[in-house]
């Protein structure tokens, strides 16, 4: 029998966090990371044509002919070794994540284990697909890495920036349901994988937490301070970080211009477009919190533009 229940729904910028969270703790986006890694190592992606669709909006895994291949079987082996070892432990991870277990991928240890090693020195002719390849792997490797980790890497500056470009790729989104009966407290495994809300700081960053394995205990909130507070007031949801000029103007004013002029200033020029970031450096706090679950709410689905409330 249909539960008659009516939970609540979070807001439009929630329910945006909370898809993106979901789809980067996913299974399809490991398998989608594991399946750029194969296809560089085999050389079914050209990953300089890639980064250049990636910019235009197209898919990141295009693929391309032969004849057009940068990354080709005739380069050093050595030059792509740490590439087998990426694709070895996801492969581990997409197994695992079969039985609910999570953790960050191996990426940045193998990223480092290949500028380290000088035996992974990179040939000149090869430089630039190489660097195209780290960049192809970071995009997609990034936003995994940031939910799955233990201490909280999102904040509502990083997921802001990240919002548009995961609406281009996904159109629409679930929307969402607030299990106000599924609870747990910062410091607390979640008592049900998934996406948790904080109920007592209504501008914290949602996080992602999950039981099996080794579980992650929920975070602390990550929310807005005064001054985080004072620019979501003056710039409003909707042009909060993504407004330069709008960002800018609330920097440099007399309140608060001395605390961001070495963020904007820069051997005597001034950046307007560093506004945000040196804005965002200043704006967040952490605080312990109770968590509520937000899940998919059965097969209903919304727009995934950016609709503020």
């Amino acid at each position: 029998m249909k539960s008659t229940v009516q939970y609540p729904r979070p807001t439009s910028w929630q329910s945006l966090q909370a898809a993106m969270l979901y789809h980067y703790a996913s299974t399809e986006a490991l398998k989608e990371l594991h399946g750029l890694v194969r296809g560089l190592i085999d050389g079914t992606v050209d990953p300089q044509l890639a980064l250049a669709r990636m910019a235009s909006g197209e898919s990141i895994l295009a693929k391309v002919g032969r004849e057009d291949r940068a990354v080709n079987t005739t380069q050093s082996e050595c030059t792509w070794i740490f590439l087998g070892d990426l694709e070895r432990k996801l492969a581990k991870d997409v197994a695992a994540r079969g039985f609910g277990r999570y953790e960050p991928t191996a990426t940045d240890t193998c990223l480092r284990n290949a500028e380290q090693n000088p035996m992974l020195w990179v040939p000149a002719e090869d430089d630039a697909p190489y660097q195209a390849a780290v960049r192809l792997i970071n995009h997609l490797a990034g936003p995994i890495d940031n939910t799955l980790s233990e201490v909280g890497r999102w904040n509502d500056f990083s997921l802001l920036l990240g919002s548009r470009g995961f609406c281009r790729v996904h159109p629409t989104r679930p929307m969402y349901r607030i299990r106000e009966d599924i609870c747990a407290r910062t410091g607390e495994p979640p008592p049900r994988t998934g996406v948790y809300l904080s109920a007592e700081a209504p501008h914290a960053t949602l996080q992602f937490a999950w039981t099996k394995g080794r579980a992650c205990k929920l975070r602390d909130a990550s929310t807005f301070n005064d001054i985080g507070l004072a620019a979501l007031d003056f710039a409003r949801r909707d042009r909060l970080w993504s407004d330069v000029d709008r960002m800018y103007e609330f920097a440099t004013l007399p309140s608060v211009a001395e605390l961001f002029h070495d963020g904007i200033n820069i051997c005597g020029s001034t950046y307007r477009e560093l506004a945000p970031s040196a804005v965002a450096r200043s704006a967040f706090t952490n605080k312990p919190s109770k968590w509520y679950l937000v899940e998919p709410d059965g097969d209903a689905r919304m727009p995934s533009e950016l609709v503020w409330d």
